[in-house]
């Protein structure tokens, strides 16, 4: 019996660690102290007053586009057969706004790479972090960010 408690004790410790941070979480911004999440439905209203927005049709996603441009940025999102508007892509537009750790336009190509490491995508000045369904891209231009932008990899 002390032996089957032993490895019982045993296999939930490594149960434990084998859950934590081994599976890393998709990429999402934190704005206006809410989660902006891709992949997910979107309230427009629910982020503040957006400034305009414009719709186009897509043919990938079978219904209309439409961009949600904020002060600091701009959401895209596609309708779905529910006729939700799912978010597609972010991205951010003034430097008020900043990546969740801490990296906002026109910083260094040094310091999107102390805070997201080596395992990027490059193609030319485009740098790629991917994590699931969800991307993470920066474009530089002189080793300066230009554009921040998250996106879905792959639309359901």
């Amino acid at each position: 019996m002390k032996y089957m408690k032993k490895i019982i004790s045993i296999m939930l410790f490594l149960l434990l660690l084998t859950g934590c941070g081994s599976k890393q979480e998709d990429f999402y911004l934190n704005y206006n102290n809410k989660k902006l999440l891709l992949n997910h439905s979107f309230s427009e209203s629910e982020y503040g007053q957006y400034n305009d927005s414009f719709e186009s049709e897509n043919c990938a996603f079978g219904d209309k586009d439409i961009t949600y441009i904020y002060d600091d940025l701009e959401v895209e999102a596609y309708g779905n057969s529910k006729g939700e508007m799912i978010v597609y892509s972010i991205t951010l537009t003034s430097e008020n706004v900043k990546t969740n750790e801490g990296i906002g336009l026109y910083d260094s190509l040094d310091d999107i790479i102390s805070k997201y490491g080596n395992e990027y995508q490059k193609e030319g000045n485009t740098y790629r972090y991917i994590h699931n369904n969800t991307e993470l891209v920066f474009i530089t231009q002189n080793n300066i960010i230009e554009t921040i932008e998250y996106r879905l990899v792959n639309v359901d």
